[in-house]
């Protein structure tokens, strides 16, 4: 009962700090139908999450606030961003991709890459 009453606490206190709690999660994904990729971004919002979105709309990809789907995924590639508290995920789908040739481009993005 004790554990329960402590998790109600704290969904009870992260409600009531509205956007900073928002600025904390995962807020983005960048949709490119073109190259077949897909990238997610996590961290906070603001100047990241603007200098994100504007990447994506001048790449030609479409901004969206789900994550990129699983379905025809052939690879993610997680890609160092240099900025602390920030992550980006590069997903793969077919076609065109296939494992080896996701795999050898997140490489060439000093990424680290996951099948699947």
């Amino acid at each position: 009962m004790a554990t329960r009453i402590g998790a109600v606490l704290v969904v009870v206190a992260l409600t009531g700090c509205g956007d900073t709690i928002q600025d904390l999660l995962p807020h983005a994904s960048c949709t490119n139908a073109t190259l077949a990729t897909c990238q997610d971004y996590g961290g906070p919002g603001g100047s990241p999450l603007a200098t994100f979105e504007a990447a994506c709309t001048n790449a030609g990809g479409l901004n969206g606030s789900a994550a990129c789907p699983a379905a025809n995924r052939v690879g993610s590639c997680s890609i160092p961003t240099g900025v602390p508290g920030v992550t980006l995920v590069t997903r793969f789908y077919t076609p065109p991709w296939d494992v080896n040739t996701a795999a050898a481009n997140c490489t060439g993005l000093q990424g680290s890459f996951t099948p699947g």
